[in-house]
């Protein structure tokens, strides 16, 4: 963008056939074609991007189901949603951003997933009586 701006500032117009017919022109024609360059190599970068992306999708690994093991509730529903997006209802015994509790040897323990310990971060939860049904009643 900066040497269209520099073109700009020396008077270039926008949508002109030749530059070169302008005489106070001529000395930007540099600029021009720096950026002339500058834009098919642009292009040709486009080229790894949708040799990458039908790459991946003719060879690529799947990703499972949560790669980012994210303990948020989103991951509970299925791939292709129905109504009310679970298939199941779903329990919810933890609030979404339970980590580093103590006892625990992952940061990985998704909401709908019950646990056995009922102190979290520091206060004291009691998890039968805490839990919130989602989905399909």
């Amino acid at each position: 963008f900066f040497p269209m701006h520099v073109l700009g500032l020396g008077g270039h117009m926008r949508r002109i056939y030749d530059p070169n017919v302008y005489d106070f022109l001529k000395g930007l024609s540099d600029v021009n074609e720096v950026i002339t360059i500058g834009a098919i190599g642009l292009g040709f970068a486009q080229l790894i991007l949708v040799f990458n992306v039908l790459y991946s999708l003719k060879n690529g690994k799947r990703a499972p189901r949560n790669p980012w093991r994210a303990n948020t509730l989103e991951w509970a529903a299925p791939e292709h949603p129905g109504h009310g997006n679970f298939d199941r209802d779903i329990t919810v015994y933890r609030g979404p951003y339970e980590y580093s509790v103590e006892g625990r040897k992952s940061d990985y323990w998704p909401q709908w997933e019950p646990g056995s310990s009922k102190t979290v971060n520091h206060h004291t939860v009691a998890v039968e009586d805490d839990s919130r049904s989602f989905g399909s009643h």
